[in-house]
């Protein structure tokens, strides 16, 4: 079955090139702090003498993992935002985009609470989870298929919201049993690291 794009004279980009660069605003906006966290914690401001591995300074392994998280989901939502735009359609691609960006934005300021990781920090990634298994389970949808999966899911804004509840807690599932198997076949490469192992 062939899937091609949506016919772009029927599409409005407008929205998904303006939450890509906003994300990468955001992204500009975790690298500052995670320099700026560099800084304050270098003895003499000098950043040579600053071991960024060293995460016992908690505002310090905040920054550096903020940024660095973001960066790891950087090419998939980027990816996913664009091929879900041109072809599931370009509006409810933006839509999806601010979402995940006003999570995203929200996980340091989780970080922030009580100044060290909690469960607030859940609040801003599983929603952005969701976003990407959404999308991911509409273009799967659209391989098989042919048709849009939003077509079929409720109309009502609150049974759509479950309904992506849903997909993302199964897509979820679908990926952590084999990845949980893939670390057990790789963990067998590592016997002499096998008493530091927690039991798994």
């Amino acid at each position: 079955m062939a899937v091609r794009v949506i016919d772009f004279e029927k599409q409005d980009f407008t929205g998904v090139i303006a939450a890509t660069v906003l994300y990468f605003l955001l992204q500009e906006l975790f690298m500052c702090n995670q320099v700026f966290a560099k800084l304050a914690f270098s003895k003499n401001n000098d950043p040579s003498t600053f071991d960024r591995f060293d995460y016992s300074n908690r505002h310090w392994e905040s920054a550096d993992r903020s940024f660095g998280n973001f960066v790891e989901q950087t090419p998939y939502f980027v990816t996913m935002m664009w091929v879900f735009a041109l072809f599931c359609g370009a509006e409810s691609s933006a839509q999806g985009a601010y979402f995940y960006i006003a999570f995203r934005l929200l996980f340091p300021v989780f970080w922030a609470v009580g100044g060290k990781w909690n469960a607030l920090i859940e609040l801003s990634t599983q929603p952005c989870y969701a976003v990407l298994n959404y999308w991911k389970a509409s273009l799967i949808y659209l391989v098989f298929t042919g048709n849009r999966l939003v077509d079929k899911l409720p109309p009502s804004t609150a049974l759509f919201v479950l309904a992506c509840i849903a997909i993302h807690v199964v897509l979820t599932l679908v990926t952590f049993v084999p990845g949980y198997g893939f670390f057990r076949v790789l963990k067998l490469g590592f016997p002499e690291a096998g008493s530091d192992y927690n039991a798994m």
